[in-house]
């Protein structure tokens, strides 16, 4: 037997979450315009990584539209928590608080318009149960120690796109990290952008 006939990607998409209202037209977005998103099934997986957490306070790194900030409001919805989100650009962070409350998580999610590097530094040490972290891929390991630093222990961060050809010293360091364990994924992601691709999980210790 063939790996061809074990494995079916086009099979495993059947499976993918099908959203409804906003999620769903940024969905759409994304194919029609090349906008990156995470996707249905990251998206989902953050969600339900913050629902088992009982998350009250998340941070994000990257707004972009929003898309990723309305799936962990979501959670938060439900534990009456807090996502922080940060974006560089006035007119991205205007769309995605356009986007975000639009879905009913305006009084959930808090937009910040800054630095992240600077902002990050800003926080409490042990501030938040969840970190997600998509933006400029080079700024990861750069990050890497604020993040640790603000996470509560037994808090959970969450890096995207780490499978790009450059993060070999992000990938080693956090692993070695002495507040922190982890997993670097490499799977097929269904409408992840791009679909083959890497997240990588660490938990503080």
């Amino acid at each position: 037997m063939t790996s061809s006939d074990t494995y079916d990607a086009e099979y495993f998409r059947r499976f993918t979450p099908r959203e409804t209202g906003v999620l769903a037209e940024l969905e759409k977005e994304a194919v029609e315009k090349d906008v990156p998103i995470v996707g249905p099934v990251v998206g989902k997986m953050l969600w339900l990584t913050a629902k088992i957490m009982k998350a009250e306070r998340i941070l994000e790194l990257g707004t972009a539209t929003g898309y990723s900030a309305i799936w962990m409001a979501r959670a938060l919805s439900e534990t009456g928590g807090k996502l922080t989100t940060i974006e560089w650009d006035a007119e991205t962070i205007e769309r995605a608080k356009g986007n975000i409350a639009e879905a009913g998580y305006a009084d959930t999610v808090e937009v910040l318009q800054g630095n992240a590097a600077e902002m990050l530094s800003s926080f409490e040490p042990d501030t938040f149960d969840m970190i997600f972290q998509d933006i400029d891929m080079e700024m990861y390991l750069e990050l890497l120690d604020n993040c640790a630093r603000v996470l509560k222990p037994g808090g959970l961060m969450f890096f995207d796109n780490t499978a790009f050809k450059t993060a070999g010293n992000f990938l080693e360091n956090s692993l070695k990290h002495p507040d922190l364990d982890g997993v670097h994924l490499y799977a097929f992601l269904p409408e992840h952008a791009p679909d083959w691709d890497g997240l990588t999980m660490l938990v503080k210790k």
